[in-house]
C-alpha cells in the first residue's frame, strides 16, 4: 500500500459558507431575471470570486491577495450600482493598491514551512492609533463622499445616514487591507466590525427607510446576502489566523 497518498481534508465550514451565499443569491437573479440589468448579473460574478477569495485569505493562502485583487474591482462596481460610492471609490482605486503592496510584502517577509502567511500581533497602543486612524478616515470619506453624491452626481435624495455608514465602512475596509498586508492577527476583527457595518446598513436601506424596486432591491439583497456570509467567513478566519500563529516559532510572529 502507499503510504505517501495525502488525505483530502473536507472543510464544511467552507463549503456551507459558499453554498448559503450561491444558492440564495441564485434565488434572487432568477426569480428577477426579467430586469435585465448588468449590475445584478455583475454581484452573481463576484460572488464565485469574492467568497473563494476571503476564504483564501482566511487560511492564509500566499496567493490570496491575487484572488482579493479581483474581486475588489467585481464588488467596486457592485457598490457604485448600489450608491455606496465611498466602497465604490475604495474597492476600485483604494484597494488595489494595497492588494499590490501586500503581495510584495508577503513574498519580501517571507511564509511559513507549510507556505502560509505568517502573523503578529498589535499592541494596545498600535490598536488605540488605529481606531482613531478609522475614525479620522471616515469623517474624511463622508465628507468626499456626500460631495460626490450630492455636488458632482446631483443624488440629494440618498440618505445621511447611508453616507454615513459607507463612509465608515470604506474607512474599515481600507486600515482591514493594510492589517492584511502587515499580517497582522487582528485583521479578521476588523473583518468582522466591517460586515456587522454593512449588514446594518443595507438592513437599513432595504427594510427600514426606503422601498427599492426590482433590479435595486435584488442587488441590495445579494449584497446584504454577501454581508452576512462574509460576517462568519471573518469569524472563521479570525480563529484561523490565531491557531495559525500558535504553529509558528517565535522568530516568524
Amino acid at each position: 500500500m502507499n503510504n505517501n497518498i495525502k488525505k483530502i481534508n473536507i472543510n464544511w465550514i467552507e463549503i456551507i459558507l459558499f453554498l448559503f451565499c450561491t444558492i440564495l443569491s441564485s434565488y434572487f437573479i432568477f426569480t428577477n431575471i426579467d430586469t435585465n440589468e448588468w449590475d445584478t448579473y455583475l454581484i452573481y460574478a463576484d460572488i464565485f470570486i469574492g467568497v473563494i477569495a476571503a476564504l483564501a485569505l482566511s487560511k492564509r493562502y500566499r496567493y490570496a491577495w491575487i484572488l482579493l485583487l479581483i474581486d475588489a474591482c467585481f464588488y467596486g462596481s457592485v457598490m457604485f450600482a448600489t450608491g455606496n460610492y465611498s466602497l465604490g471609490i475604495v474597492n476600485v482605486i483604494v484597494i488595489p493598491i494595497i492588494l499590490i503592496l501586500t503581495g510584495l510584502n508577503w513574498k519580501r517577509e517571507g511564509f511559513t514551512d507549510k507556505n502560509l502567511v505568517k502573523t503578529r500581533k498589535l499592541n494596545f497602543w498600535q490598536g488605540l492609533f488605529i481606531v482613531s486612524l478609522i475614525i479620522i478616515i471616515a469623517i474624511g470619506f463622508a465628507s468626499f463622499s456626500a460631495y460626490v453624491v450630492i455636488d458632482l452626481i446631483g443624488k440629494d435624495d440618498v440618505p445621511t445616514y447611508q453616507i454615513a455608514l459607507d463612509a465608515f465602512s470604506a474607512s474599515i475596509a481600507v486600515i482591514a487591507y493594510i492589517f492584511s498586508m502587515m499580517r497582522y492577527r487582528e485583521t479578521f476583527f476588523l473583518y468582522t466590525s466591517l460586515n456587522i457595518v454593512k449588514i446594518i446598513m443595507f438592513s437599513l436601506i432595504l427594510f427600514a427607510f426606503t422601498e427599492p424596486e426590482g433590479s435595486d432591491k435584488t442587488t441590495l439583497i445579494i449584497s446584504l446576502i454577501i454581508a452576512i456570509t462574509y460576517f462568519f467567513n471573518a469569524l472563521y478566519g479570525f480563529f484561523m489566523w490565531n491557531k495559525g500563529s500558535k504553529e509558528v516559532s517565535s522568530g516568524d510572529i
